[in-house]
Order: C-alpha cells, then sequence, then structure tokens
C-alpha cells in the first residue's frame, strides 16, 4: 500500500486547555480569606491588648504613676487601630466609636497631669459625646479640702478645636463646689436621670477592688443642665442594686 500524502492544511487535534480562570479565581479566594484571617487575627490581637490596658488600669487606679502609663498605652493602641480603619472607612460606626474612645482617654491623660484627678472620677455625659463631668480635691491646707464637681466641653476648648492639643481649663466651668474638713473629700459615683452622683468621705477610705461606689452610704447628686445646682441626697433604686450587686459578684468571682 502505498503512503498517503500528508496534506499541510490537515486539522490537528489540540489537547484541552486548562481551565486557567478557574485556578486565578481560587488564587484570589485564597488570597482573600488568608488576608481577611490574618486582619482579623491583628485586631483581635489588637482588642485584646486593649482589654488588658482597661484591666491593668482598674488595678492601678490610685496609683498615678502606673495610671498615667497605661493610659498613654492605651492611646498608642487606639491610634493604631485607628489608623488600620481609616483605610477603609473613615465615617464607619467604629472608626467614630474609637475616635471617641481615644479622645476620652487623651482627656482623661490631660485630667491627669493638670489636676492629678484619677480617671475613674470622669464621666461620660450620656446625651453629649463631648461632654465629661469629673470630681476634683483640693488640699487648700490641713484643715480644709476644696472639692469640686466641674465638667469638660471638648466644643468648648478652643485649643482642641484648633489643633487637637486639651487644655482643661478652657474647657471647663465648675458646676459645684464645697470647703470640706481636710480629712473629707467628694468622690463620682456616675450619672443617672440627668443627676450627676457622689460621696462626701474619708481621705484614707479604700474599699476592695470590687466595691461599687453605688454602695456608699449617704449618696448626693446635683441636676446637670441647671444654673447653680444644689446637693440632695440620692436613694439607690432596687433595678440599680441588684446589677451592682451583680457586678460585686461577678468581680469577686474572677480574683
Amino acid at each position: 500500500m502505498e503512503n498517503q500524502p500528508i496534506v499541510a492544511n490537515q486539522p490537528v487535534l489540540e489537547m484541552p486547555k486548562t481551565k486557567r480562570s478557574h485556578t486565578i479565581f481560587a488564587v484570589i479566594i485564597s488570597v482573600v480569606v488568608t488576608a481577611a484571617i490574618a486582619g482579623g487575627g491583628v485586631y483581635f490581637w489588637q482588642n485584646m491588648e486593649l482589654k488588658t490596658v482597661q484591666n491593668n488600669l482598674a488595678t492601678a487606679q490610685n496609683n498615678f504613676t502606673s495610671t498615667e502609663q497605661l493610659l498613654k498605652q492605651q492611646i498608642t493602641v487606639l491610634q493604631t487601630q485607628l489608623e488600620e480603619k481609616s483605610q477603609a472607612v473613615t465615617s464607619s460606626g467604629e472608626y467614630v466609636a474609637l475616635m471617641d474612645q481615644l479622645n476620652e482617654t487623651k482627656f482623661k491623660l490631660a485630667l491627669l497631669d493638670f489636676k492629678r484627678v484619677s480617671p475613674y472620677e470622669v464621666f461620660a455625659d450620656p446625651q453629649n459625646k463631648n461632654k465629661f463631668y469629673f470630681v476634683s480635691n483640693h488640699v487648700e491646707s490641713s484643715a480644709v479640702t476644696v472639692s469640686s464637681i466641674s465638667v469638660y466641653d471638648f466644643a468648648k476648648d478652643q485649643y482642641f478645636q484648633e489643633n487637637g492639643i486639651i487644655h482643661i481649663s478652657e474647657g471647663s466651668s465648675m458646676l459645684f463646689d464645697k470647703r470640706l474638713d481636710g480629712q473629707r473629700e467628694f468622690r463620682g459615683v456616675g450619672i443617672i436621670d440627668n443627676k450627676f452622683v457622689f460621696v462626701e468621705t474619708s481621705i484614707d477610705d479604700s474599699p476592695g477592688p470590687c466595691f461599687s461606689n453605688w454602695f456608699y452610704r449617704n449618696l448626693s447628686y446635683i441636676d446637670l443642665g441647671v444654673a447653680n445646682p444644689t446637693r440632695k441626697d440620692f436613694t439607690l433604686s432596687d433595678e440599680l442594686k441588684a446589677v451592682e450587686s451583680q457586678k460585686a459578684t461577678e468581680c469577686q468571682n474572677s480574683l
């Protein structure tokens, strides 16, 4: 049998092509998932670090040096989180919440330096995130302590509005003050129903770490948002007493 001539343009069978599009898509998915896991891990670690700082602050409230260092550490953590969030959406609720927390921490640090006030004597206004109420005690002499309740407003601090630097005296105004015996002082308790609740107690009064200030006897309050408020007696409600009792129990169990 004679050999058949090979035709040059005879169609040649092709091998099936690899579906590269599927491979590329799989690679993209893998990269995205890996990045998400890594980003989530970083965010989780930062949140854990922030919680650690906050827990340490709770045990250092009577040590001004430790408190100052921990507040600075908390500011660093919050700034890092904000820098990462700003790469996404700066108007997100989470970003705004971090910014509010950062400003509050900066205020506490500024107040600590300015009046040596514990950050646990600082209470955010429930209705205005720019306002913070705080108690300060000035030892005038061995026989007299001047205790006062003041409010700071970011919106009234011109220095903060211009360059972000907090000036306590610029944005603060005193609401109530009283001259006490040199061994007495005011301590802030909290804000409820537009009332600033506080207590007058001994400067040596050092309750345990799980004690709630709401359980002090002879609580007092001043009405907020009124001119020249007067001191009045405050009665703790059964609902709030139950909530604070539960917190104390949980705190004791965690020790």
